[in-house]
């Protein structure tokens, strides 16, 4: 096996690519040597292009599938941050609308049900709409992953 696809295997275990190309995934993968070209009026070399390595197709299959696992593997960090807010928004919507319901009533001990109402009906509304994205989200990303393996 080549000496650069065997460090890479070692160190990425884990990943993954999203192009179809044999080239593109050897050069996402850091697969590659640079193509470089002299400019006489910088006086310096420059990196024109990335050209693949020579893998067999063992190799090339190996590498594709290390690719595959490490995106299957990364979770979905948006729709879990989603999913957090949503549940602050639910807590502190009942806060809200408990804290709301008392002062509105002044110094009596009488309690604005209408008012807290109001208050967490549109935090409920607020909470739900939000874990609903983040899950829609999570279908999306497992809905990529399984069209990923596909390939």
């Amino acid at each position: 096996m080549n000496k650069q696809v065997e460090d890479f295997l070692a160190k990425n275990s884990k990943y993954n690519c999203d192009s179809n190309s044999r080239e593109s995934i050897l050069i996402r993968a850091g697969l590659c040597e640079e193509v470089k070209e002299y400019d006489p009026n910088l006086c310096e070399y420059n990196v024109v292009s990335y050209k693949p390595i020579e893998v067999t197709d063992e190799e090339f299959e190996a590498v594709k599938n290390c690719l595959i696992a490490k995106d299957n593997s990364k979770s979905n960090t948006l729709s879990v941050i989603i999913s957090i807010g949503a549940y602050v928004v639910l807590i502190l919507g009942f806060i809200a609308g408990c804290i709301l319901g008392q002062e509105s009533s002044g110094w009596s001990s009488d309690f604005n049900i209408s008012l807290a109402l109001i208050v967490w009906g549109i935090s409920a509304v607020s909470g739900i709409s939000m874990l609903w994205f983040a899950e829609v989200l999570k279908l999306l990303n497992s809905i990529k992953n399984s069209l990923q393996k596909q390939l």
